[in-house]
């Protein structure tokens, strides 16, 4: 089975995404002068926000790699089956339990 390609690069989005955000939080936390400290309430909210973004990016990643998944082997499920579709004959209609008896 080949991997799905939009899985792959989401994937890397949300790995690339949690980086840069690490990266931004220690620059932005950086004193603007050398009698300052340096600023944690900037650089965690970068680091925050970057991890949850990404990791949502990974995480939908994942779900399009498991539907991905699933279609394979159903696909390949109905092909061991003789790819004929198995209808059975409806014997009454589906709205006749809602039909009032008098």
């Amino acid at each position: 089975m080949e991997s799905n390609k939009i899985a792959k690069v989401i994937l890397w989005i949300g790995l690339i995404e949690i980086v840069l955000a690490f990266i931004l939080g220690i620059v932005s936390g950086q004193p603007a002068s050398r009698y300052d400290s340096f600023h944690w309430g900037i650089a965690f909210t970068w680091w925050v926000g970057g991890f949850v973004s990404g990791m949502l990016f990974i995480a939908f990643s994942e779900v399009i790699k498991i539907l991905h998944e699933t279609r394979y082997y159903t696909y390949q499920s109905y092909l061991l089956h003789g790819g004929k579709r198995k209808v059975e004959k409806e014997t009454s209609s589906r709205f006749e339990s809602f039909r009032p008896n008098f």
